[in-house]
């Protein structure tokens, strides 16, 4: 069994965690959500996924998101 994951990003990190989410055979990228639509389609776009939100409650409710996982670059964690 598979699960639809959705991502969600303060903003675009191309790089990851995509990859390592794709490399998991139980796992399929759903959507992504970013803080602008527009940073959305591209990440969409890059990583062949369909849905594109900057709407997390959007991103929650669609029905074909099983899963969100929410992700944050490693220095945006402790910021002043």
């Amino acid at each position: 069994m598979s699960e639809s994951s959705g991502q969600r990003e303060p903003g675009i990190c191309l790089d990851r965690p995509y990859p390592g989410l794709q490399a998991l055979p139980q796992f399929e990228i759903a959507a992504v959500c970013t803080a602008r639509q527009e940073s959305a389609e591209a990440a969409a776009r890059h990583y062949g996924v369909s849905l594109a939100f900057s709407d997390p409650d959007k991103l929650a409710q669609h029905p074909d998101v099983d899963l969100v996982t929410v992700s944050v670059k490693v220095p945006d964690h402790y910021r002043r």
